[in-house]
């Protein structure tokens, strides 16, 4: 989240406070509609059609437009503790990072209060009559709000830290594993193509290996803070439908557009996250379409110590780890299994990195981190006869994951490693 210095910091705070009194207020209305309408002895065709039909779908409406004032409060909140951790300068001057702490805690309390607020309103729209009705005429739907429910459920049973969390659209959310209060060593995880909340408990369940891996004291964040393309098989389908012809879908995984947008904010965000913990080490993981994002907010400029690249189709405006503006004596590491050799060929590997590789020059995407000139340290991570490693490499036991563990511990290989792809 960007930061206004010229705004008034008790201002903002007072609307917050306004916005979430209007939102209880109408939950309390709500709440006694509901039981006015269910106690009600009014009968007959209009009656139906009024409890069926149109109560249900202004019910849904009152709670989403709720949660959005709870949203937006929490949004005005957390603006609001930031600017007020950056004008406390006598905190600064002890050094002891408490205004940014202060920040930290009141983000995380906001968004835990938003996501409960979540929650209930998908307990109530999946429950009873309503439930039954949405799974029957709608199961897609009714799929997707399920996914998200027992994500909310997950998140709130484990009292994980939530630094940010927007369900509008695909939804956006970053949870960790640990607590990047206290972590020595911490971690950001970047997400390629076809992320989203539905989806999300992959990616943490990602974060929780690397960080079972690191040990007790690191901690694990798993950002998902962008819009992230369609994926590949959506793509194609899409630029296969006879009624669109604007070729959208595969444009989207070969541009580097949502990188640009999704860089600037993956840069915000770790630059805040060294500003709560400045002693603690950070290394960057950026998979897939993700270390495009990776690598564009690294040349803005990123408060890391290690940046990794998985399964990398390109590094999207860099030519060499030059081009980085990272923390002083950081490393810049590049993973993709290599393929095994059989009558003559190479056989197996990441499918992403052989595309990208034979697409090379038909797409936007960049260079590739693994040619021995970009200048990043490798990661022997093995070979693979299979094509299909792609979403492997946080792989309980893998020598991806323990590679990935040394590194943010410190441990990674040292400049010698460059070359030999």
């Amino acid at each position: 989240m960007s930061i206004d210095h010229g705004m008034s910091i008790d201002e903002v705070e007072r609307l917050a406070a306004s916005l979430r009194e209007v939102a209880t207020r109408l939950r309390t209305m709500r709440q006694s509609l509901q039981s006015n309408v269910s106690r009600a002895p009014w009968s007959g065709p209009t009656a139906t059609r009024f409890k069926s039909e149109w109560w249900p779908r202004h019910r849904a409406l009152m709670d989403r437009i709720r949660t959005d004032l709870e949203g937006f409060a929490t949004c005005a909140s957390n603006n609001a503790a930031d600017q007020r951790a950056t004008s406390e300068s006598s905190f600064a001057a002890l050094g002891t990072g408490s205004a940014q702490a202060v920040a930290m805690e009141s983000r995380l309390l906001a968004n835990r209060h938003r996501v409960e607020g979540e929650r209930e309103r998908l307990r109530t729209k999946l429950s009873g009559k309503q439930g039954a009705r949405l799974l029957l005429d709608h199961p897609g739907e009714y799929e997707s709000e399920l996914r998200r429910f027992e994500l909310y459920e997950r998140v709130l049973r484990e009292n994980r830290q939530i630094l940010f969390f927007d369900p509008q659209g695909d939804g956006e959310i970053a949870v960790a594993a640990g607590d990047v209060r206290t972590a020595k060593h911490l971690a950001v995880t970047v997400p390629g193509i076809s992320n989203k909340l539905d989806n999300y408990w992959t990616l943490l369940d990602d974060a929780d290996r690397l960080r079972t891996s690191a040990g007790e004291d690191t901690a694990v964040v798993a950002w998902l803070g962008y819009d992230t393309p369609i994926d590949a098989g959506g793509a194609v389908l899409q630029d296969l439908n006879p009624f669109d012809g604007s070729n959208s879908g595969i444009r989207q995984i070969t541009t580097d557009a949502y990188a640009k947008n999704a860089a600037p904010l993956l840069a915000g965000f770790v630059n805040q996250l060294h500003g709560t913990n400045p002693d603690a080490s950070i290394s960057v993981f950026g998979h897939s379409y993700g270390s495009v994002v990776t690598s564009m907010a690294a040349q803005q400029g990123l408060k890391a110590d290690n940046v990794v690249f998985l399964g990398s189709p390109g590094m999207g405006g860099a030519t060499s780890v030059a081009d980085f503006k990272l923390n002083q004596g950081a490393r810049v590491y590049a993973a993709v299994p290599r393929g095994v050799e059989y009558a003559g060929l190479s056989v197996g590997g990441d499918y992403v990195d052989n595309l990208a590789s034979n697409l090379r020059g038909m797409h936007s995407l960049g260079v590739s981190p693994y040619d021995p000139a970009f200048g990043a340290v490798r990661l022997d991570i093995g070979s693979s006869a299979l094509a299909f490693t792609h979403d492997k490499y946080y792989a309980a036991g893998s020598q991806s994951l323990s590679q990935m563990t040394a590194v943010m511990l410190g441990n990674g290989p040292d400049a010698g490693a460059r070359g030999g792809w």
